[in-house]
């Protein structure tokens, strides 16, 4: 897959959804051809937006290839989603490396189970978030709070920690795609962790908290109760907004 990619030089944008990147297969799946090659075309020097998301194992190799020379590249918008514990490094060490050059970043976890943070709580160990000095949007990939789903009290347990490395004076806009059902839902996540974080100087340019997905037949208790429990507990003027489209 690399040695693919670099070969379009032009490359301005580049999404890949439930492809296999990783290095490891399994008995009976094909084998990658060329592993030995040494690619030596540098990136698109173009390349403006990655999304890596839905089922894709994240290889070592593809990340390290793009930021392989040290300030080759800038990417302004990122979205890495279903990050799992074998991702967890590398994926960490990318966006330490390009990281001053993103202004927009989407992050979601693929864990082992529903009842397990395995994806979550190996990233939150390792990753270094400092570089990312411009970032002005920050998405959370799916957060499953709905009642039936069994890993409901953990499917946001990467999002404060998240907040609390982060040291971004430009941003303006942090957005949360939910699976919920009834406002009460939103008590699985941990806002008592969350808003002291974002009461700190680390926000002070905060504009925006928007929610996304949120049922219609719920819109307007969600947005009652997030006045409530959120907005009010905030010591800036942040305006939360709520959307029944992701």
């Amino acid at each position: 897959m690399t040695e693919l990619v670099s070969r379009c030089t032009n490359l301005e944008t580049l999404v890949l959804r439930y492809i296999y990147l990783g290095n490891d297969v399994g008995d009976g799946a094909p084998q990658a051809q060329g592993d030995d090659i040494v690619i030596t075309t540098p990136p698109s020097r173009f390349l403006q937006s990655l999304s890596l998301q839905h089922g894709i194992a994240i290889s070592a190799e593809f990340l390290t290839w793009l930021c392989a020379t040290p300030g080759s590249i800038k990417i302004p918008s990122v979205e890495l989603e279903g990050i799992s514990v074998k991702d967890a490094h590398h994926v960490s060490r990318f966006l330490y490396d390009v990281g001053q050059t993103i202004t927009g970043l989407t992050i979601g976890f693929s864990d082992s189970s529903s009842g397990s943070t395995d994806g979550q709580d190996a990233f939150c160990r390792v990753a270094d978030l400092t570089t990312l000095t411009n970032l002005e949007t920050l998405r959370f990939g799916l957060l499953a709070i709905y009642p039936i789903y069994t890993g409901r009290g953990l499917s946001a347990k990467h999002v404060p920690p998240i907040l609390a490395k982060l040291n971004s004076p430009c941003l303006k806009e942090i957005l949360f795609h939910v699976s919920m059902e009834e406002a009460a839902d939103f008590e699985m996540i941990d806002w008592g962790s969350i808003v002291p974080t974002l009461n700190g100087s680390s926000y002070s340019a905060l504009e925006l908290l928007w929610f996304r997905s949120i049922r219609e037949n719920a819109l307007e208790e969600t947005k009652t109760w997030l006045d409530e429990h959120v907005r009010r507990t905030l010591k800036r003027n942040v305006e939360i907004r709520c959307a029944t489209w992701y």
